[in-house]
């Protein structure tokens, strides 16, 4: 048996797999249902993660957003796809985007990378809806420092069925935010994909 790497989490063997069997069997076990009861959710909405933003996970975000761990993002969109498979196919997915500064620290967008994956696992087309938002200068900042305006900028895309994708949920404030200016361009938003939750 010819081993192929390491395993990001507890830097055991792999083969053929960004995880080791391990690993990936703990977070497949501990994969949250679809959440519909949170108030800070918009009704109708189902949240799909792998789990809470702890432990196993905590390190695979960590991994994929600084880490740019490119497989490991490859197989949380898969387990993502698999997790959402009885809903019916939107018609396409789109994604929360990142600053341009964090995109090339990062090496490219995670939550972007993360909607790719998911589309290839279940034959979804991923569309650019939404652009991070311009920065402006604040005045009652000191030094010139920047801040973000508030809202992201739309880009027109055909009306339809929606699924929005982020890597991380911790408030929830920049799904929602992205929810709601897409339900004002009359997009339907059914649910929202992230690796875990805070």
């Amino acid at each position: 048996m010819r081993l192929t790497g390491q395993c990001p989490l507890c830097l055991g063997p792999t083969r053929h797999q960004p995880l080791c069997c391990h690993c990936r069997r703990h977070i497949r076990a501990h994969a949250q249902p679809p959440d519909t009861l949170d108030t800070s959710i918009p009704l109708g909405v189902r949240v799909f993660s792998l789990g809470p933003f702890a432990g196993a996970l905590r390190r695979i975000v960590l991994a994929v957003k600084h880490g740019r761990d490119q497989r490991l993002n490859d197989w949380c969109g898969q387990q993502l796809a698999i997790q959402s498979r009885h809903l019916m196919r939107p018609d396409a997915l789109t994604y929360i985007p990142s600053q341009r500064l964090s995109r090339l620290r990062r090496g490219g967008d995670t939550a972007a990378g993360l909607a790719i994956a998911i589309g290839r696992g279940r034959g979804i087309a991923v569309v650019p809806t939404l652009q991070p938002p311009w920065r402006i200068h604040s005045r009652t900042r000191h030094h010139g420092q920047r801040q973000a305006a508030k809202g992201f900028r739309y880009q027109p895309q055909p009306l339809g069925r929606l699924w929005l994708v982020d890597d991380l949920m911790a408030s929830g404030h920049s799904l929602r935010q992205a929810h709601d200016q897409l339900s004002a361009e009359g997009h339907i938003i059914e649910a929202w994909l992230v690796i875990a939750r805070a």
